[in-house]
């Protein structure tokens, strides 16, 4: 629970006056939780930064396509974690 809570602050702590984060917090909000919490879905993310499922999963692309994280599984069902730090 107290990594909810956490998670919560975290978000808030980066919402802008429109009550949306920037793209920068977006990705290191979303960073963060991945290398603190493991796999992730597209769904989880999207509730994690308050953006749309669409947008966690371009987001989560450009991880992979960046290397900081691993993808498994196809469509629906693809997970993402965080890939090891060189």
């Amino acid at each position: 629970m107290s990594d909810n809570v956490s998670d919560n602050q975290e978000m808030s702590d980066n919402m802008s006056d429109n009550g949306q984060m920037s793209d920068k917090n977006v990705r290191e909000v979303l960073l963060a939780h991945l290398r603190n919490n493991g796999e992730i879905t597209a769904a989880e993310a999207a509730r994690v930064i308050g953006r749309s499922i669409p947008t966690a999963r371009r987001v989560l692309s450009g991880f992979v396509a960046e290397g900081l994280a691993l993808a498994s599984g196809a469509n629906r069902n693809r997970k993402y974690r965080a890939a090891e730090r060189r």
